[in-house]
């Protein structure tokens, strides 16, 4: 599994990646103005279970739908993050 830091505007700790054991791409966002909850639950998670996403266009494109960023802002955020994965 790799998963990647994700920085966009309105949201922290938020990280995307790719599951080779379900064969998509899924991404898991905090809102930085709702607090979390007990068990850490993401505010949009977008698992690859439920639907799966073949690619990191169709994730970005999830992801700012969910998010209501521009398209352009987030493939930029995730492009930049597949520099630096996460351990």
């Amino acid at each position: 599994m790799s998963r990647y830091g994700l920085e966009l505007r309105g949201w922290h700790d938020s990280v995307w990646g790719h599951d080779e054991g379900l064969g998509s791409y899924f991404a898991q966002m905090y809102k930085d103005s709702e607090p979390v909850d007990e068990r850490d639950t993401p505010h949009v998670w977008l698992s690859g279970i439920d639907r799966k996403y073949h690619s990191k266009e169709e994730l970005a494109a999830a992801i700012a739908e969910a998010t209501g960023l521009r398209l352009r802002k987030v493939r930029k955020a995730m492009a930049d993050s597949e520099r630096y994965p996460v351990t």
